[in-house]
């Protein structure tokens, strides 16, 4: 009976509440900008053009919000924490931390097409040439 419990009984780990609620919100802009290596104004337009992909909410712990979310995937790439801090300071299990930033970073890396541009030929020989002007150093088409 005893081993069937071990397997039936989820624990309850502690952690510390409120980062997110509390903490956050009470950030200037120069620290929120050196721990997530954005603006605030920079945050909220990739939070308006990026979906929201978490999966279907089936019961148990609540849903986690899509601020969240970014919140959480920004902190991972710009502080290269361990999913286990990041989830402490979250409020989060390791596994939901891990899904939300797997997820997060494939939604951004998919926007890639419509923000990042590749120079044509004609931009990258001009580019080149406005760096050998500065630096005295040429550029190289690849």
């Amino acid at each position: 009976m005893e081993l069937y419990l071990c397997f039936v009984i989820r624990e309850k780990h502690i952690r510390p509440d409120g980062y997110f609620e509390n903490w956050l919100p009470q950030y200037v802009e120069t620290d929120f900008f050196r721990m997530f290596r954005m603006t605030r104004q920079t945050f909220h337009k990739l939070l308006n053009v990026i979906p929201h992909t978490r999966k279907i909410y089936h019961g148990g712990y609540a849903p986690v919000s899509k601020e969240k979310c970014l919140l959480i995937t920004l902190w991972y790439l710009a502080k290269g924490e361990t999913l286990r801090s990041i989830g402490d300071r979250f409020n989060l299990s390791d596994s939901t931390v891990f899904n939300v930033t797997n997820d997060y970073i494939q939604s951004i890396a998919d926007l890639g097409d419509k923000y990042i541009v590749w120079p044509t030929e004609n931009e990258s020989v001009a580019v080149q040439q406005e760096f050998k002007n500065l630096c005295g150093y040429p550029g190289k088409w690849m």
